[in-house]
Formats: structure tokens, sequence, C-alpha cells
């Protein structure tokens, strides 16, 4: 049986943050955002609404509060950062959930890499690797 992270008994709180966020949605080749999904999602087009039939999103950030918090629920202060996250509209093919799949995120703010889900990286990493 599938259960979403929303259903899980055993989730607990990694992040805090207060942010300003523009987002930017977009119809892209479905075959090419499925390279970044794992095998049991299948990418979707979003539901009626202002970005109705996109399946990508760019969201660029601006965090003005971070609190970070550890396995024993003790926090500490993040970082203040601006960056991007990049996210993929995708359908589990058991369960039928809808998500946001997040495929990459980037920090202009060494000290936020890697993050609390470790998905961080540094823009100049990326584009060297080109």
């Amino acid at each position: 049986m599938m259960q979403s992270a929303s259903d899980s008994a055993d989730q607990r709180l990694v992040e805090y943050d207060v942010e300003r966020r523009v987002q930017l949605t977009f119809a892209v080749s479905p075959e090419q955002a499925g390279k970044f999904l794992p095998s049991s999602w299948q990418v979707a087009s979003m539901p009626t609404g202002p970005s109705e039939g996109a399946n990508f999103m760019i969201a660029f950030r601006n965090r003005l509060l971070t609190v970070h918090y550890d396995a024993d629920g003790d926090a500490r202060m993040g970082e203040q950062d601006r960056g991007a996250i990049l996210l993929v509209f995708a359908k589990h093919s058991e369960s039928g959930e809808f998500a946001f799949r997040v495929i990459g995120s980037f920090s202009a703010n060494a000290n936020a890499v890697p993050g609390p889900i470790k998905t961080l990286s540094l823009p100049l990493s990326i584009w060297s690797k080109a």
C-alpha cells in the first residue's frame, strides 16, 4: 500500500522559512521533463487555474528568515539567500497522487548549500559541468 507524505505519522519539521517568490510555469516536453523523475512518477499537467496545462515551474525565491531543525527538534538559524527551484508537476503511477517534484535547487549563498534536504547547489558548480 502506498502512503503519501501527508499521511505519514513520522513527519518532522526540518525547516521553517519566510520568503518572497516569483513563480513561472511552462509547458515543456513530457519526455524531457520525465527524464528527471523516478520511474514511478509520470509528468502531468496542472489543473484548471492560471497555470493550466503547465508541467514545469521555476520558483525564484528571496529568503528573509530561515530556521533549521535537527533530528532532536533543536533549532538553529539558517541563511538569508536568493535562489531558484526547478519543479516538475507529476502523478504517481500507482497511488494517483499529484505533486510538485523538486528536480533542482540553486542558491547564491554558499553557506546555504546543500540545505536540509540536500538538494541545493551553487549555480557556478552547475554551469561548470556543461
